[in-house]
């Protein structure tokens, strides 16, 4: 089977319809989403693209050190596969292993000035025209792997289609080609944030009519029948939610970890499936391992298959997550419980606190003490290679809060 991994920065989860928007029009990925199985808790273990490649790339946990050049890029070499890197930004990649790839494809597409007239002439339509025009040289069997700056490269979707999403008084929409990176606090003026979520409400609509022109590329494509097809993003675009738009903001918090997962196989799965247990890129590795029917799987540190989960053999992979970004913050997400261990400590209740705006550590005293001992615990083990020796959850953190 061949299997096509298209990867996106910086696309919000909650700019998509599938994952609950109904602001704006996302119709491609909507449908893309229908006849795929889509993931409800897939979180980035860390906000850093290359780090998260990396994960989907070896198995392993960012905290994981590498023992050895093995990968997945290395294993299908030696099946056989045609593996093939496109990408818009070498930026995003942990160089090392992007370099295993049988080819290495660099789009060469202008970085626009002003906004243009036009979807078909933004950067984003180019730089899909570009990778398709790729994808038709692969040699099947293949292993292609999209990954473009997204929503976290030029905004210049057309004026008129960032004015599109202004009701009337607005604020004239956000103009500026590069992405707004700016401190907005609970007394700043609301109209900022306004013009900023209209264009980027604009952009991901660019966004979703390039995929809706590769999807009609790809339902006449020949190779369909026998491709597989994983969508995710490589991290969130903070929107103000936490006193900061765009890249400077605090990362670990789920409008950057908590990103969009979509997996297309050639056998239709159940109509609309949703997926609530936890998953990572990590577990990316093994699963792309399983549909390319690599012999002998070789071992893939702390990553699972993902497709026991689409065929519904088991409800979950794993009861929590270890979350770290590289100025030292780590977190933990349970499926009830969201933990920082800062100073002091940041508890959130899950799924309902969805965007992290109630913190009740000082109210559940003894979850949040359960989950520092348990994180540092975990960490611990990581680092140590003890992946498959996490302790038991302390009960409080395992029963549903009321």
């Amino acid at each position: 089977m061949n299997v096509l991994c298209l990867c996106v920065d910086r696309l919000h989860r909650n700019f998509v319809g599938a994952y609950g928007n109904t602001w704006i029009h996302t119709p491609a990925l909507d449908r893309f989403a229908f006849e795929s199985a889509v993931f409800d808790q897939f979180l980035v273990e860390t906000p850093e693209p290359a780090a998260v490649l990396q994960a989907a790339w070896t198995g392993l946990h960012p905290l994981q050190s590498r023992s050895s050049d093995a990968s997945l890029i290395l294993a299908l070499n030696d099946a056989g596969f045609d593996t093939l890197l496109v990408t818009d930004s070498w930026d995003l990649l942990p160089v090392e292993l992007a370099s295993q790839f049988r080819r290495r494809i660099l789009t060469d597409v202008p970085l626009p000035e002003r906004p243009v007239d036009e979807i078909g002439q933004t950067y984003l339509a180019g730089v899909f025209a570009q990778c398709v025009a790729v994808l038709e040289t692969a040699t099947e069997p293949f292993c292609a792997w999209v990954v473009l700056r997204g929503l976290g490269g030029p905004w210049d979707a057309p004026i008129d289609l960032r004015a599109h999403y202004a009701d009337e008084g607005d604020p004239p929409p956000y103009e500026a080609i590069l992405p707004p990176n700016l401190p907005f606090r609970k007394e700043d003026d609301p109209d900022i944030l306004l013009a900023i979520l209209q264009a980027y409400a604009a952009q991901a609509t660019v966004l979703d009519s390039c995929l809706e022109a590769f999807r009609e590329w790809f339902i006449n494509w020949p190779g369909r029948d026998r491709t597989a097809i994983l969508f995710l993003s490589l991290r969130g675009f903070p929107l103000g939610e936490h006193g900061w738009i765009g890249a400077d903001a605090p990362q670990i918090f789920s409008e950057v970890i908590h990103t969009p997962l979509i997996v297309r196989l050639p056998e239709r799965v159940p109509a609309a499936l949703r997926i609530p247990a936890l998953v990572e890129p990590a577990d990316l590795c093994p699963t792309v391992a399983e549909l390319a029917e690599l012999a002998g799987q070789p071992s893939f540190g702390i990553g699972r298959s993902l497709l026991p989960l689409i065929t519904e053999q088991t409800a979950e992979l794993r009861n929590r997550i270890v979350l770290t970004e590289t100025n030292g913050v780590r977190a933990l997400r349970t499926g009830y419980w969201f933990f920082r261990d800062t100073d002091p400590p940041e508890l959130y209740i899950k799924p309902d606190d969805f965007w992290d705006f109630s913190n009740v550590a000082d109210r559940c005293a003894d979850v949040a003490e359960a989950m520092k001992k348990t994180i540092a615990a975990d960490i611990e083990a990581l680092r140590e290679g003890r992946w498959e020796d996490f302790a038991v959850l302390d009960e409080c953190v395992t029963t549903r809060p009321e």
